[in-house]
């Protein structure tokens, strides 16, 4: 569950490394597979990335760290939050998703995402 100002992590290759929730779109609490609007604090150093510090970019939450109960009665939670940045269009920005994704991204429509991802849980 990701309210305003939770600091979350990047999980993908756009060179991005942590970012701060600023507007989660069309509710409350952004749970897997909702639309948010982050700022990126902090880029991994030394490396060519696509984002810069303090730049303002959509993203999708792909983790959270609150446990959802899913329509089949299973529990999922993780061990982190984390988002993919996504650009206007809704495409990824980087070309690599790291680590495992929720089911629920691929039901929020996002398949470019799921498709990059190693791990679908």
């Amino acid at each position: 569950m990701l309210s305003v100002g939770s600091l979350v992590k990047v999980s993908d290759n756009s060179g991005g490394k942590i970012a701060k929730c600023i507007r989660v779109l069309g509710k409350d609490f952004g749970y897997s597979g909702d639309l948010v609007i982050v700022s990126i604090r902090e880029v991994l150093p030394g490396t060519r990335s696509k984002v810069e510090k303090g730049e303002v970019h959509a993203a999708v939450v792909v983790r959270t760290k609150k446990g959802r109960i899913r329509d089949c009665g299973s529990w999922v939670s993780f061990d982190d939050n984390a988002v993919v940045l996504v650009s206007k269009k809704g495409q990824p920005i980087g070309s690599r998703v790291l680590g495992p994704i929720a089911r629920e991204v691929r039901e929020a429509g996002y398949k470019k995402i799921v498709s990059l991802a190693m791990l679908t849980i």
